[in-house]
């Protein structure tokens, strides 16, 4: 006997619920009962209303105990979501409270590298912005270089200098005096003129004035490193890295310009 038949014997609709299943269950058992019911089949009779109300109330109580497992099973699941969760923010505030006391000398570099460049960029900003010395040689050698197209440059040999050119050899010849312009510091050529007639006048085509800003950039950098307590982690790995990237940019300018 499945559970729609058991409905049918009892004359109800599939899915009636509970308490009408019992209603007509106490209806039927009066009315088939053996003693009250002289009827030879009142007894299979009154049998299968008892098997078929007891399946329908096991079925429902089934029913509920899966309903019951589903609901507790659902909350254990939410519950163990929720610890995960919560775990998961906890170790996230436990790393940003390490990360917030990380010192900003503990990012990439020591105290002493920092140190170090920002005396490098300094010396660099110095040489930069200092006004510059200028004397007057003239001018020994010069080699000249021309392409297939006769687009010619070179390089102009003094007594201390050695100056790039471009395209002015018919300006410069050998013995003529030049007035040379070069920093106070590092002694780098910044620009030359003829002696006699300065309205001429050359530039190298590399020379570190050029990226003058990356100093700047590096020093400014350093002494915020050195001396301004950043509070937030973020704000010291953005001055840390870019005091880096602007180390790295300079430092391979200045290699490509030496591997020239």
């Amino acid at each position: 006997m499945n559970i729609h038949q058991s409905f049918e014997i009892l004359g109800l609709a599939p899915g009636s619920n509970l308490h009408t299943v019992k209603k007509r269950f106490k209806e039927l058992s009066k009315k088939y009962h053996p003693d009250v019911n002289p009827s030879p089949d009142a007894h299979s009779r009154f049998t299968q209303i008892n098997l078929a109300y007891q399946q329908i109330v096991t079925y429902y109580q089934n029913q509920a105990k899966k309903t019951t497992y589903y609901h507790q099973s659902e909350i254990e699941k939410q519950e163990r979501i929720y610890e995960y969760r919560k775990r998961k923010f906890e170790e996230y505030i436990q790393q940003k409270e390490v990360l917030e006391k990380t010192s900003i000398h503990e990012i990439y570099w020591g105290k002493p590298i920092t140190i170090l460049f920002t005396l490098l960029a300094l010396f660099f900003v110095l040489d930069t912005y200092l006004p510059l010395s200028n004397t007057i040689e003239p001018v020994l050698s010069y080699k000249k270089f021309c392409n297939q197209n006769e687009y010619c440059s070179g390089r102009v040999q003094t007594a201390n200098f050695t100056v790039g050119t471009d395209k002015t050899f018919s300006y410069i010849w050998q013995g003529e005096p030049l007035q040379i312009y070069y920093s106070a510091l590092l002694g780098e050529v910044r620009y030359y003129s003829i002696a006699h007639n300065s309205s001429v006048s050359f530039h190298p085509p590399y020379h570190t004035a050029q990226y003058g800003i990356l100093s700047i950039i590096i020093f400014v950098c350093g002494i915020i490193v050195l001396f301004y307590p950043l509070k937030s982690f973020s704000s010291r790995l953005i001055v840390k890295t870019i005091m880096l990237f602007s180390i790295f940019i300079y430092g391979i300018i200045q290699l490509l310009f030496h591997l020239s």
